[in-house]
Order: C-alpha cells, then sequence, then structure tokens
C-alpha cells in the first residue's frame, strides 16, 4: 500500500496567465502558496485483478479504461496500468472551491503510482510530477485549464513562476520566513457553495485568443505578479495587497461571473472592516474568499473578530501556509504489477 499527501494552493497574483491560450504565446506570471488542505490518494493492489476506485462514487470495473473517473483513468493509462489496482481519495475541502483540489488528485495518484521514479528531492520530482500532470490534464483530457495547480501541488510553498511556450517553467522559491509572516495575513472564508470552473476558464480562454484587450489585461496582470512578488520579498504585505486589489480588479473585468452579488457586498464589507484586499479562489463563482489583512496582533487591534462579523454568514476556515509539496506519507514497499 502506499499513501500521497499532496497539499491544495491559493493563488495570490497572476490567475489566468498560466492559461496555455496566453502563456503558449507570451510569459505568463503567476505567484501562488501551498496551504495545509491536502488531497490524499491511497493505492493498493486489488486481489480480483479488477481496478477498483473510490470518490464520492465507488467504481469496480474489469479494466482502467472503463473507469468514469476521467482523472484516475487518464493516471492509470498513462502510466501502463490496465488491472489489478484500487485506488482511494479523500481531500479536506470539496473539489470546486478554488484551491486547486482536481490537480492536486492528478499529481498525488501519479506520485503513488511512480513513488520511486517520482519520490526523488529537488526539481527533478518537482517537474517530473508536475509535467505529467499539464500533459494528463491539458492534453489528453483537453481540460480547459492552466498550469500552475499541478505545479504549486508539485513544489509546495511560496512561489513565483513564470510560464512559456512548449510548457516551459521556470520557478523562483519565496523565502519560509516570509512564507511564516506572510500567513499572518492571510485568512479564508468559505462562501458555502462549489462549482466548475471548466466553464469559467473555456471562456476566458476563448476570449483571449480573439480579444486583444483581454490579451492585453492579462499582460497586465503578469507584470502585476512580479511586483506583487517583489513586495513580498522585501516582507511588504501592504504593498503586496494594494497590487492584488489592481490585479482583481482587471480580473473581475475580463470574466464578470467571476464575482457574484453577494461577494461583491462581501468584498466591500471586509475592506470596510479592515482588510487590505481581497479576492475569490480559483476561477471563480463559489468555493473560499481570500482575504488579506493586517497581522490581528498590530493595531487597531482584533481585525479578525471585525471581519468575522463583515463576512458573515460565511465562516472562516483556519489554515497554514506550508512549504512540502505533494509526498510519500506511507509505503510498505510492496511492489504492485504494472507499476
Amino acid at each position: 500500500m502506499i499513501i500521497t499527501r499532496t497539499p491544495m494552493r491559493i493563488g495570490l497574483f497572476g490567475g489566468g496567465t498560466d492559461l496555455p491560450a496566453y502563456c503558449d504565446r507570451h510569459i505568463g506570471a503567476v505567484v501562488n502558496a501551498t496551504v495545509d488542505k491536502y488531497v490524499y490518494i491511497t493505492l493498493h493492489e486489488h486481489f480480483d485483478r479488477q481496478v477498483r476506485c473510490a470518490y464520492s462514487e465507488l467504481e469496480t470495473v474489469p479494466t482502467a479504461a472503463e473507469l468514469r473517473h476521467t482523472r484516475a483513468r487518464a493516471c492509470l493509462e498513462f502510466m501502463g496500468v490496465e488491472t489489478g489496482v484500487e485506488v482511494t481519495s479523500v481531500a479536506d475541502v470539496p473539489a470546486g472551491s478554488g484551491l486547486g483540489a482536481s490537480s492536486a488528485y492528478t499529481v498525488g495518484l501519479l506520485h503513488a503510482l511512480r513513488q520511486r521514479e517520482f519520490d526523488k528531492t529537488g526539481e527533478r520530482r518537482i517537474t517530473a510530477l508536475a509535467q505529467a500532470a499539464s500533459h494528463i490534464e491539458i492534453d489528453l483530457l483537453g481540460e480547459p485549464v492552466g498550469r500552475q495547480d499541478q505545479h504549486a501541488a508539485a513544489a509546495g510553498g511560496l512561489n513565483l513562476w513564470l510560464f512559456g511556450a512548449n510548457g516551459k517553467v521556470q520557478r523562483i522559491a519565496g523565502c519560509d520566513d516570509v512564507l511564516e509572516r506572510l500567513g499572518d495575513h492571510l485568512s479564508l472564508y468559505w462562501t458555502g457553495g462549489t462549482r466548475s470552473a471548466s466553464e469559467l476558464l473555456a471562456e476566458q480562454s476563448r476570449a483571449t485568443r480573439e480579444d486583444k484587450r483581454v490579451e492585453d489585461a492579462l499582460t497586465e496582470m503578469a507584470d502585476l505578479a512580479l511586483t506583487g512578488w517583489h513586495y513580498l520579498e522585501r516582507g511588504d504585505f501592504e504593498g503586496a495587497a494594494a497590487a492584488l486589489n489592481l490585479s482583481w480588479l482587471i480580473k473581475r473585468e475580463l470574466t464578470p461571473s467571476i464575482e457574484t452579488g453577494e461577494m461583491i457586498s462581501a468584498h466591500q464589507a471586509a475592506l470596510k472592516a479592515g482588510a487590505w484586499a481581497g479576492k475569490v479562489c480559483g476561477a471563480g463563482g463559489g468555493g473560499f474568499f481570500l482575504v488579506m489583512h493586517p497581522p490581528d496582533y498590530s493595531e487597531p487591534k482584533a481585525v479578525i473578530p471585525k471581519l468575522d462579523k463583515a463576512m458573515a454568514p460565511w465562516r472562516r476556515v483556519p489554515f497554514k501556509l506550508t512549504s512540502v509539496g505533494s509526498e510519500i506519507v506511507y509505503d510498505d514497499n510492496g511492489r504492485m504489477e504494472g507499476c
């Protein structure tokens, strides 16, 4: 049996510039950080040589090709595993919440299927996992997603990612002390509902290809990602929040449906309660709402209770930023056939 634990992420800057429609022609720039909300994948040999996949549903089929779970099917086929395996998954938060759970699933399952190949240290493991997951989701499954989620899940930590043509990616990692202090300035609020990102991302990709104004706006967002990153490197979190506000205004103009009327009202209430900035996580329309604010130990004191009151009935979900990407948390050293 093998168990992997793969982190989800919060996107701070540049979301959308990692979509192939943009970064295949320009340099996309994204800043994100992983959180202690995980997808756990368990991989076990199936006694009857069938394929069993347990998630919100339970499937038992003769071969991997017959699975309805598209990511599990694609990962197993990509790795050449046809039969005799059981895959189970659990997650700390639901899919569709804006934290990149779907890509964390893909990365975690690939890691489990080739634990000895991928469980290396440093950039080799990160690159192998992220590139394989991106290839499966974008090229094989044809999903309208970007490349940031797979790379964040594989690497962990606070990172600036530069995305170029032909899948070329450069990682600039943040310092652990900045990661720790940044967490004091961030809160996540659960809006109470999930959404499918596919339609919103497909709409944005289509607009990027067809509308020069959208392309120019994304270029401005990529520039703001670099600006925000420089503020974070210096520990200037209020400056980073100002860049985040500008970036979010551009993002909201690009895709008006990204922020519902309820979200707009909550966002305004948060700013009145002392927040510096706010944004919807992921593709928008539901899931988590991220707020950037002064630390609770600064003046004026007790900013968190004020935000909690302003954001009601949404609830704040405690979390910590983490520096560790996908990892093997259990391996009984049993070598499964086909893996």
